[in-house]
C-alpha cells in the first residue's frame, strides 16, 4: 500500500473527551482502567507537555469488547440475579 493510500487518524483527544467516550467520571477511573487491562490505549504526551489520546485507538478498543448478551434475561433482572435478589 502507498503511503498516499494509508488510512492516517492523527485525531487527538483530550482527558475530558476520553472519559465521555468511555463512560468513566473521574481521572483515577481511567488510571484503574490503564493498570487491568493491558489492550487499552496508551495516552501520548504533545509539546507542551499535554496528555492527549488517539481517537482511532480508543474507537479500536471499544470495538474489541464483548458484546453484552441477555439471553431471555432483560437488564433489571440480570442485575438482581446478579447481586443475589431473586
Amino acid at each position: 500500500m502507498a503511503n498516499s493510500e494509508k488510512k492516517v487518524s492523527t485525531e487527538l483527544i483530550k482527558f475530558a473527551t476520553l472519559l465521555a467516550i468511555i463512560g468513566r467520571t473521574s481521572r483515577q477511573a481511567v488510571y484503574d482502567l490503564m493498570r487491568r487491562d493491558e489492550t487499552f490505549p496508551r495516552p501520548v504526551r504533545i509539546p507542551g507537555g499535554q496528555i492527549v489520546w488517539r481517537r482511532s485507538e480508543v474507537m479500536d478498543w471499544i470495538d474489541s469488547l464483548p458484546r453484552a448478551e441477555f439471553i431471555g434475561v432483560d437488564a433489571v433482572s440480570a442485575r438482581q440475579l446478579s447481586q443475589g435478589a431473586a
